[in-house]
């Protein structure tokens, strides 16, 4: 493995934790702002909003690092290299464009906007596409490591994928109701992300520090 391997591998590892706790600071700290119910993305809107911006074009960059050591392994499935490099344009778009207000945030939003922004529905497809190439590509990794013998990491793959699903599906249908002040949409958009940049993490780590197969 080469140093640009390593970066590149780092970066994936170390892409996941940067993202998500920048944007727990944010809204632990943005005034009207409720991680229970608003989404990741509305963070990126009004005074401050431009951190959560630079948070996405971040994650994007590092996930293209990694997508780049990816590439450098020929042990590694292309698609995973290409799916990570997906999730990267995802993330960067997300950054460029706005999210859509909504849920009464920013101050003076309606719950339900009467209608989708260009910019809103541009960021909407860019963070979806990110966060839903990442189970696609759990589900690849989880056909090679059963093929390599590693089946226990194997079902850590498919849990990992599953769960991102499930939580990517109720989180949208929750926040697609932030009329609804027990809608819970950031905390289940939370757990999605946790699930699916964790295995992203892990799984660089597993590249940093190779083990033999097991039968």
């Amino acid at each position: 493995m080469d140093n640009k391997q390593r970066i590149g591998l780092g970066a994936g590892a170390a892409a996941g934790p940067a993202f998500i706790g920048s944007f727990t600071l944010q809204g632990a700290f943005r005034k009207g702002y409720d991680w229970q119910k608003h989404p990741v993305s509305s963070l990126s809107l009004g005074p401050g909003g431009w951190v959560q911006k630079t948070n996405f074009l971040a994650a994007g960059a590092l996930f293209a690092a990694y997508a780049a050591g990816l590439a450098r392994s020929k042990d590694i499935p292309r698609a995973h290299t290409w799916l990570m490099g997906g999730t990267a344009a995802g993330l960067i778009a997300a950054g460029i464009c706005n999210g859509q207000p909504g849920g009464g945030f920013p101050a003076g939003t309606p719950d339900l906007p009467e209608e989708m922004t260009g910019t809103g529905m541009v960021h909407n497809v860019g963070a979806s596409s990110a966060f839903l190439l990442v189970p696609v590509s759990a589900l690849i990794h989880a056909v090679t490591d059963v093929r390599s013998g590693r089946r226990g990491w194997a079902l850590y793959d498919v849990a990992s994928a599953l769960g991102t699903v499930a939580s990517v599906v109720a989180a949208g249908a929750a926040i697609g109701r932030q009329d609804n002040p027990k809608a819970r949409g950031g905390l289940l958009q939370r757990a999605a992300i946790t699930a699916g940049m964790g295995w992203i993490s892990v799984t660089a780590l597993r590249r940093l520090r190779p083990v033999e197969p097991r039968a």
